[in-house]
């Protein structure tokens, strides 16, 4: 629970804020937002930090059928 990790194809993990910019080049207009990511690799790190240091609250903020449903698919995910 300390950070999240990002696995690319080749194998390469990004973790915590440096997992941003990748992750964001494999959605749909995320190029640009990648770039700006990797102009200022420290915001992206010290958003995540902000984030992950408040998980319960943000947490709190998310309604149960969203959870539930995030669950099914983790699990779902799991099986294959």
């Amino acid at each position: 629970m300390a950070s999240w990790h990002l696995v690319s194809d080749n194998g390469r993990v990004y973790s915590g804020g440096q997992a941003f910019a990748p992750l964001l080049r494999l959605l749909p207009g995320g190029e640009l937002p990648a770039r700006a990511l990797d102009a200022v690799p420290a915001l992206a790190d010290l958003g995540y930090r902000a984030v992950a240091g408040r998980r319960s609250f943000f947490g709190r903020l998310i309604p149960a059928s969203s959870k539930a449903r995030a669950q099914e698919r983790i699990d779902a995910a799991a099986q294959r």
